[in-house]
């Protein structure tokens, strides 16, 4: 376990458990999960190569020793001409520019990497409290039901000492009662899911503690849910567009560079000269200047239609991803706005309906008006209608977590 993640069990034991807030829990996410880490050291590696980009190879430092006499045994003599030679290779002009520029790129296309690494990380944090929001509000409405459920088979038990109902009726309420207490198990097997998801998201144990979620995050203002506005966010802030984007800033400087491989390289070179003669020393200087020959042209032309082929599949890949990007916003946006919809026909219309069926199902079945089976049903109807509502509500902050992921940005 992490340093980091001691001191947030040792922070949970204290009782500062986490959990309730998606701000908090997304703060933790971007500082303990290591997918984050990971990725920033990639965008550091990127950023460490690009400084190194476009340098001079090292200079060549070369000795040669010439006109050695040798003895009547063949060992050597004495050195006639000793040379002391310092060389340096020079690149064309502006393929070191180009270098750099290629570096540059790969350094934007890392740190979008890297966003993008963050961006899906928030998401599966988002998704995850949703779906722990979502198992305790129905944890809480079947725990209501349960005790709606255990009263009418307590009051229909009480009615059979009476003579008022039948074995039938005691059987069946004790059955709705067991099948919501049923539920309330699979229902904390779900939380307990959402929230190993959750710890696991935040590099901790899965069974270390955390509180359950208290509210959702706001659904955002209308106009800030236009296709138009979020199609302008996503073309400004996307990373997987800001990825593509560098790569194709690299493919283009990259094709570039090859081109300028037609081009040779220089070498010049500087010597000191240290000789000997019968009339005594002879001691001087050389330069020299040198260029490679270009005469690989098969090589060359193969290397440029590499580089060629890599740019029209970069820019195939932004036209690509911004189609896939506009055809996402839209459709994530329509089943938004259906969610929302489903979400107020629950709420202001089912929902009355179903509490005042139900409220006039109690009334009546103490009369004998209202069958036990009646009773029963208004409150599965009751609580399924809730449960869906509580279904629409965590819909609509599941896509919008997709649609932040998708714009780079909370909305």
């Amino acid at each position: 376990m992490s340093i980091a993640s001691d001191a947030l069990s040792d922070a949970a034991e204290d009782g500062n458990i986490p959990g309730e807030s998606l701000p908090e829990l997304l703060a933790m996410a971007r500082k303990l999960n290591p997918e984050i880490a990971a990725a920033v050291l990639d965008a550091r590696g990127a950023q460490a190569a690009a400084a190194a980009a476009g340098a001079l190879e090292d200079p060549q430092f070369t000795i040669s020793l010439e006109d050695t006499g040798r003895t009547s045994t063949g060992f050597p003599k004495r050195v006639g001409t000793a040379f002391y030679e310092l060389d340096q290779r020079l690149p064309w002009w502006g393929k070191r520019g180009l270098q750099r520029a290629v570096a540059r790129a790969e350094v934007d296309r890392s740190k979008a990497s890297s966003q993008v690494v963050t961006l899906e990380l928030e998401t599966r944090v988002k998704q995850a409290f949703v779906d722990a929001w979502l198992a305790a509000e129905a944890i809480a409405i079947n725990e209501e039901n349960l005790r709606d459920l255990r009263s009418i088979a307590d009051l229909t038990t009480e009615r059979y000492r009476l003579g008022l109902a039948r074995q039938s009726e005691v059987s069946e309420a004790e059955i709705g009662a067991s099948e919501a207490l049923a539920e309330e198990l699979r229902l904390n097997a779900v939380l307990a899911g959402a929230k190993a998801r959750l710890n696991g998201l935040l590099d901790r144990e899965p069974d270390a503690p955390l509180k359950n979620p208290t509210s959702l995050p706001a659904v955002p203002a209308e106009d800030r849910l236009s296709l138009d506005y979020l199609l302008e966010r996503a073309m400004a802030g996307s990373p997987v567009l800001a990825e593509r984007r560098a790569a194709l800033a690299g493919a283009r400087d990259n094709r570039r560079l090859t081109e300028k491989q037609w081009y040779p390289d220089f070498t010049v070179g500087f010597s000191v000269v240290d000789g000997f003669s019968r009339d005594g020393e002879e001691d001087g200087y050389e330069a020299r200047f040198g260029i490679n020959l270009p005469l690989q042209w098969g090589v060359r032309r193969a290397r440029i239609s590499e580089a060629s082929a890599q740019l029209g599949a970069a820019d195939d890949r932004v036209r690509s991803a911004e189609r896939e990007l506009q055809a996402n916003l839209a459709a994530s946006l329509s089943a938004l706005d259906a969610a929302q919809r489903r979400a107020e026909l629950l709420a202001h219309s089912h929902l009355a309906q179903a509490t005042a069926a139900l409220g006039s199902i109690e009334a009546a079945y103490p009369l004998g008006r209202a069958t036990l089976g009646e009773l029963l049903e208004a409150h599965r109807r009751l609580r399924d209608i809730h449960l869906e509502h509580l279904k629409e509500e965590a819909e609509q902050r599941r896509l919008l977590a997709e649609i932040e992921m998708m714009i780079g940005g909370d909305l």
